[in-house]
């Protein structure tokens, strides 16, 4: 017969799975305007064909529909096995080091990974910044010099 681990939640909370920048109509537009643009240079530059004009027109109506999407609630937990973030578990194997980043209205705890390239954030909502560093800080170091990624600088940028 199996043993069961018993996890103990260390701290918990709930939060958007990410910020959400209210987008307007100019928003839209510029997305746009940007397309049109890149359409205009590949045709310019006798590249637009079929292929590249259905990835831009494909590929704009994504990003407008993830740009227009609500945040879900999803609750998230600093355990002693690892982080749990909505339905990912984390191990501390799996992590290298986390960072608190200040983007002006809110506040997320980043981690970085032993083996994605990209980060993995969770919205501090109504948590006080130092108690959560000071309970992560129990299981992963803290980056203090932090690596700014060009799809997280692009995302803010975009306010994505």
């Amino acid at each position: 017969m199996a043993t069961r681990d018993r996890v103990t939640s260390v701290l918990s909370w709930q939060a958007p799975e990410f910020y959400f920048y209210p987008k307007s109509t100019a928003w839209y537009f510029g997305i746009f305007g940007i397309g049109a643009i890149a359409a205009a240079i590949l045709w310019w530059i006798k590249t637009l064909d079929w292929t590249n004009g259905l990835l831009i027109i494909v590929g704009l109506f994504v990003l407008s529909r993830f740009a227009s999407r609500p945040p879900r609630t999803i609750q998230i937990k600093i355990e002693e096995k690892g982080i749990q973030i909505g339905d990912s578990i984390l191990s501390y194997d799996q992590l290298a080091s986390y960072h608190l980043t200040n983007h002006g209205s809110h506040v997320t705890l980043d981690f970085q990974t032993k083996n994605l390239i990209f980060p993995v954030s969770a919205v501090i909502n109504g948590q006080n910044p130092d108690i959560v560093r000071d309970v992560i800080g129990r299981y992963l170091p803290e980056k203090t010099t932090g690596t700014n990624y060009i799809a997280d600088l692009m995302s803010r940028w975009l306010h994505f």
